[in-house]
């Protein structure tokens, strides 16, 4: 089972994975590989608390949506394996 990656874009969640979405300018398969400790075969458990400790120093992440750019905390984005 591979993961999702949602986005709460107005109020609203939903399912960026396999969407033309960028997240800070990477396409949303990119980012998840390069900047996230979540990977779809488990936890990087060595880099989880160094990713939690930079993304909670950044207040807004800018997400590329369907021709609208969302800039929104990072809490707004969830991983479900």
């Amino acid at each position: 089972m591979s993961a999702k990656l949602y986005a709460c874009l107005l109020s609203e969640w939903v399912d960026i994975t396999n969407t033309d979405t960028l997240i800070e300018n990477l396409p949303v398969q990119e980012w998840l590989q390069k900047e996230s400790p979540i990977r779809a075969d488990g936890l990087d458990e060595n880099n989880l608390n160094s990713f939690k400790e930079n993304i909670s120093k950044l207040p807004f992440i800018d997400i590329f949506y369907k021709g609208s750019i969302y800039s929104i905390n990072p809490i707004f984005l969830q991983m479900v394996r």
